[in-house]
């Protein structure tokens, strides 16, 4: 007798919510998008160590854009997440920054993800 193996399908919201538990910092982005190449830019010369996730590549990336505005309220990317939490996107990440709250944000979070 052969054993099937039945792989389980996660939803939509369970693949998404994995995604951003996966990493501490977490960016959905799109390859061709101008504002998601700005924050990665930024992300870069921050050194900030981050998952980024393509959605225009990934085979769930459409299911992905339908879930994430249920959870952010935002519809477009990028998306940035920090401890499991929603940050913004290019423009709220980069106002974050020169009011000098973007690393300290991290830092803050970063304490309450490592318990």
């Amino acid at each position: 007798m052969g054993s099937s193996s039945s792989k389980v399908q996660l939803t939509p919201e369970q693949v998404t919510d994995q995604y951003i538990k996966s990493a501490f910092i977490v960016m959905f982005s799109r390859t061709w998008c101008l504002y998601c190449k700005r924050l990665k830019k930024l992300l870069r010369q921050l050194n900030v160590d981050v998952a980024i996730i393509e959605v225009n590549k990934h085979e769930n990336g459409s299911a992905i854009m339908n879930v994430l505005p249920s959870i952010s309220g935002c519809q477009t990317t990028p998306q940035l997440f920090v401890g499991g939490q929603f940050v913004g996107g290019s423009d709220d990440v980069h106002r974050l920054h020169a009011e000098g709250k973007f690393l300290p944000l991290i830092e803050e979070r970063r304490s309450s993800w490592n318990k």
